[in-house]
Parts: structure tokens; sequence; C-alpha cells
């Protein structure tokens, strides 16, 4: 299970989120997040992974448009 925290800053009518997603590790998480961000026109800015012991933490800085639901 994956737990997940977006912490947002608006600026004119497009919002910076810095989302967080942390849980077990398995292949292709990482792939299939990123995908779908783009499915829905998501620009990644800077991402941040680490894995501890079969533990995953994605950082994610990504933009949307203001009022663009990403859950």
């Amino acid at each position: 299970m994956f737990g997940a925290e977006v912490h947002g800053v608006v600026e004119a009518s497009v919002v910076q989120q810095l989302v967080r997603l942390s849980g077990a590790d398995r292949p292709g998480i990482t792939a299939a997040l990123l995908a779908a961000l783009d499915a829905e026109e998501v620009v990644l800015h800077e991402m941040d992974q680490l894995v501890v012991r079969g533990n995953l933490t994605l950082d994610l800085l990504v933009e949307t448009v203001e009022g663009q639901d990403l859950a």
C-alpha cells in the first residue's frame, strides 16, 4: 500500500505541487506513475527516488493547470 502527500504553490493558473509516494518497491511502479502523469499532461520538473530495504520513496515536483485533479 502506498501513502501520498501533496503540497501546492499557486502561480497564476499554473500550480506546482510536491507529490511524495512511499511504499513497498516493485518493478514498474515509477514507469507506471510517470506514464499516468504524462497522460494527464502533467509537467515533471524534478524527481528524487530512494529505495531502502525494499521500500520506495518518490518525490516529484510537478506542474499542473489550476483545478486539475491528480487524485
